[in-house]
C-alpha cells in the first residue's frame, strides 16, 4: 500500500517535469530506483486502455504509449503466418502449372536478354570453337538419338 502511495507521488513529480534525480533525492532513493518504480507510466496521466486480442479474442489492458494489438508474442506470431502469401503446397495443381509456366518464361526471357549481350556473345562463339564443346554436342545429340528410339 505504502509503495503505491509513493509511485503516485512520483508520477505526479515525474508530471510536474522533475527529474528522476530529483524525485530521488526527495524520496531518499536512487534515480534509477526511481525509473524501475515509474516503470512503463512514464507520466501520472498515462492511459490504460482495455481491448479484445484479433486472434485468441481474450480482453488485455496496456498503456496507449505502447501501441499494441495482440495480447501476447504468441498471439503475433499467429497472425503474421495467418496474414502470410499463399506457399505453393496451398494451391491448386492448375495454379501450380500457370505459375511455373510464368516462372519459367521468365527464366527463358532472363536467358534471352543475357545472352544478347555482346560481351557475352563473344564468350559464347569462343566455347563453342573449343573441343570441350564439340564433345559435349556430339554425347548431347547422341542422347537424343537414344530417346527418340526408344519413343519410336
Amino acid at each position: 500500500m505504502k509503495i503505491d502511495k509513493r509511485k503516485k507521488e512520483m508520477l505526479k513529480m515525474k508530471a510536474l517535469k522533475m527529474t528522476n534525480v530529483a524525485i530521488g533525492k526527495h524520496f531518499g532513493i536512487s534515480y534509477e530506483r526511481v525509473r524501475q518504480i515509474i516503470g512503463n507510466f512514464g507520466h501520472a496521466d498515462a492511459e490504460i486502455i482495455n481491448i479484445q486480442c484479433p486472434v485468441c479474442k481474450k480482453h488485455f489492458k496496456f498503456f496507449v504509449s505502447q501501441n499494441r494489438k495482440y495480447c501476447s508474442r504468441k498471439c503475433s506470431g499467429i497472425s503474421k503466418r495467418l496474414n502470410q502469401k499463399k506457399t505453393i503446397e496451398h494451391y491448386s495443381k492448375a495454379e501450380n502449372k500457370a505459375l511455373s509456366k510464368i516462372r519459367n518464361d521468365k527464366r527463358k526471357e532472363a536467358r534471352r536478354l543475357y545472352y544478347q549481350r555482346p560481351d557475352v556473345k563473344k564468350k559464347k562463339k569462343a566455347y563453342q570453337k573449343t573441343a570441350g564443346f564439340k564433345k559435349y554436342q556430339r554425347e548431347y545429340y547422341q542422347k537424343n538419338k537414344r530417346k527418340n528410339a526408344k519413343k519410336k
